[in-house]
């Protein structure tokens, strides 16, 4: 199985495909695309950035088979931001897609990604990005090269921990666990949900 985590954005989209066969899972693409900057100089041009964007990351997805794709919300309260209607636009194109293009697709909100990795449902994106990094022993830190592509591997290692692959990171906490079952809708194809490790019933 491959799984693809997805963290929108206008300036760079991270992506992160881990190949789940191995042991741990391992990342057999991680890159980001993007704009570089948020604006445009009218509604016009806005949606055709968010256009092409949207088609320039699936494309690059497509490309690597997945046969799921995790995606992060944008922030239902940064609606007074300038950029969110974009935002929004973009992760609408991109579910989209996944629906055109037959492929499942989960949903995540943005504090269970900021929590997942570090504990801290407010943690930055710097902080987050140091943790990724020293995954996998540290082997792909620099492949690891910027925070949008840490969030994007972090999203799909959830989705890999839930279908009951092993995590590039040792050990499996609780925070790890709770918010796969509680707060995450997965597709009615998932199977059953792995049963929870005994150090964590226990805790």
């Amino acid at each position: 199985m491959r799984i693809c985590g997805l963290d929108p954005s206008l300036t760079n989209t991270g992506i992160a495909i881990l190949d789940c066969s191995l042991s741990p899972v391992q990342p057999v693409a991680l890159h980001s695309i993007g704009w570089g900057e948020d604006g445009g100089k009218s509604y016009v041009e806005r949606n055709r950035r968010g256009r092409s964007l949207a088609s320039s990351v699936m494309q690059y997805v497509i490309d690597r088979s997945p046969d799921l794709v995790i995606i992060e919300a944008p922030i239902p309260r940064g609606l007074n931001r300038s950029n969110q209607p974009d935002l929004w636009w973009l992760f609408g194109l991109l579910l989209a897609e996944c629906d055109i293009r037959k492929l499942e697709s989960v949903i995540v909100n943005p504090r269970i990604r900021q929590a997942w990795p570090t504990g801290n449902g407010n943690a930055g994106k710097p902080e987050i990005l140091e943790e990724v990094r020293r995954w996998w022993g540290g082997a792909y830190k620099r492949e690891v090269r910027n925070a949008d592509i840490a969030d994007a591997v972090a999203l799909a290692c959830i989705a890999a921990l839930r279908y009951g692959y092993e995590m590039p990171f040792s050990p499996v906490k609780q925070r790890h666990w709770t918010p796969l079952l509680e707060k995450v809708v997965w597709p009615a194809s998932a199977p059953a949900a792995p049963e929870q490790p005994e150090q964590l019933r226990l805790a």
